[in-house]
């Protein structure tokens, strides 16, 4: 895909069953290649994402998912042609809607507060000392967010201080040079080992936990699935789910008010009942589960609409709302636009 009016490639759309029956028949080396290509680039030029289009229920998703993932690109599972198009629209809704790229998020923690672990994301990172963490992320289209959370251990006592500077780089697209922010975090550190009594955890932060130990158990599940042991996933989905809600709990949040957490639980009881038998599970389970945990991971809408669910109802009201809380206004409006063409009122 060329960006408009140039001849700079912006991504890279690949739709495949993957499985790797011709030609290049070993990851390793596919994984080589693309590497080689994609480091090809002249220098100064941001890499194309390559945006992975898994069709058929018997695709290679753990394949798809990985070149997508270490490319900055998404994974989607494509099971019926219908899919095919609104894939297509949700992705370039998205990327005729980047506002930056290349984004190098800089955390520097101050003494006499250490990192407690690396940055709790799937986002590419390096240790640039160890007091330094640098986060790469690939891109942002309009209207989105990413959250990335550092686990720090911080002394008690000693005062309110400074224990975190934050810095971003990233291309502004529009304005077709790099632009930068900077931030500092003051914490006021307790006299004690605990927390003041009443104390609530941050919402957002509560969320993203939320997020990262869902996708997590996620990944617990679909190991559990692929070797059979398909009522030991579906246990492992049913706690994510009471997980999910005790946090919700803590946070004081109704799981009907809250979308982004009402979302989670709806993508966990989904890969749960998709591990009701062995037909369903390689049917459906496998690439949809791997496709959540995609788009659970990058903060990004990468689901699709039922088609067959919608042959009744007319495009307009089918696709009123979008599919995600991570879908923007932009790839909504296309993947209308794509609806359109199918759905007949």
């Amino acid at each position: 895909m060329l960006a408009a009016g140039t001849s700079k490639v912006s991504a890279i759309l690949c739709l495949t069953d993957g499985l790797m029956n011709h030609g290049i028949t070993d990851k390793p080396k596919l994984f080589s290649l693309l590497k080689a290509q994609l480091g090809a680039f002249p220098e100064g030029r941001t890499r194309p994402p390559v945006y992975c289009f898994g069709f058929g229920s018997d695709c290679d998703q753990d394949c798809l998912s990985s070149i997508a993932s270490q490319t900055g690109g998404n994974f989607y599972s494509v099971l019926d042609l219908d899919g095919v198009s609104l894939a297509f629209a949700d992705v370039l809704g998205g990327v005729m809607a980047t506002t930056c790229q290349d984004i190098k998020l800089t955390c520097e923690v101050k003494l006499p507060a250490t990192f407690a672990a690396d940055a709790m994301t799937k986002f590419p990172q390096k240790r640039q000392s160890p007091a330094v963490i640098e986060v790469t992320i690939k891109d942002l289209f309009a209207g989105e967010k990413r959250d990335v959370l550092f686990k720090l251990n911080v002394p008690k006592g000693g005062g309110a201080s400074t224990v975190v500077v934050f810095d971003v780089n990233y291309l502004d697209v529009a304005l077709e040079r790099r632009a930068s922010a900077h931030a500092e975090l003051v914490v006021a550190r307790c006299p004690g080992s605990a927390l003041p009594a009443g104390s609530v955890m941050d919402l957002d932060v509560g969320r993203n936990l939320a997020r990262i130990q869902a996708v997590e158990e996620m990944a617990r599940a679909k190991e559990l699935a692929s070797h059979g042991n398909y009522e030991d996933g579906r246990r492992v989905m049913r706690e994510a789910v009471a997980k999910t809600r005790a946090m919700m709990s803590d946070l004081h949040v109704a799981e009907d008010e809250d979308a982004m957490m009402r979302e989670m639980v709806q993508d966990l009881s989904s890969v749960e009942s998709n591990m009701v038998s062995a037909e369903q599970w390689h049917s459906k389970g496998a690439s949809t589960t791997a496709q959540y945990m995609d788009g659970q991971s990058n903060q990004r809408s990468n689901k699709l609409y039922n088609m067959s669910a919608m042959e009744a109802q007319s495009a307009s009201l089918a696709m009123a709302a979008p599919t995600s809380v991570y879908q923007t206004k932009s790839a909504n409006t296309f993947m209308k636009k794509a609806a359109s063409v199918f759905l007949k009122p």
